[in-house]
């Protein structure tokens, strides 16, 4: 269990910043993280595991769209990067 919050709230929202954002590779890590808090957890636990980690990721997401960690050459890519960030990261969790 402390591995799980370790993972999910301290070292995942970390490395977010680190590899780049949303154009890094940690959005596919989030999906991961997510089974393994589904597999590892269970009832009450799962439920308000996910909710708060769904938090910090949208946090994430939403702290990073006004604050990018790299440079886009418009709006529009920019939209798009952060429109897919988030389906690509919040949808799944809700599963």
């Amino acid at each position: 269990m402390i591995g799980v919050i370790i993972t999910s709230f301290v070292v995942l929202p970390a490395l977010w910043h680190i590899s780049g954002g949303t154009y890094g590779s940690i959005p596919y890590y989030v999906i991961i993280n997510a089974g393994i808090i589904a597999l590892l957890l269970d009832g009450r636990k799962r439920t308000i595991i996910f909710f708060l980690y769904a938090l910090v990721i949208g946090g994430l997401i939403v702290l990073e769209y006004q604050m990018p960690v790299r440079e886009y050459n418009s709006v529009l890519i920019r939209s798009i990067d952060f429109a897919f960030a988030c389906f690509f990261v919040c949808f799944p969790l809700w599963f």
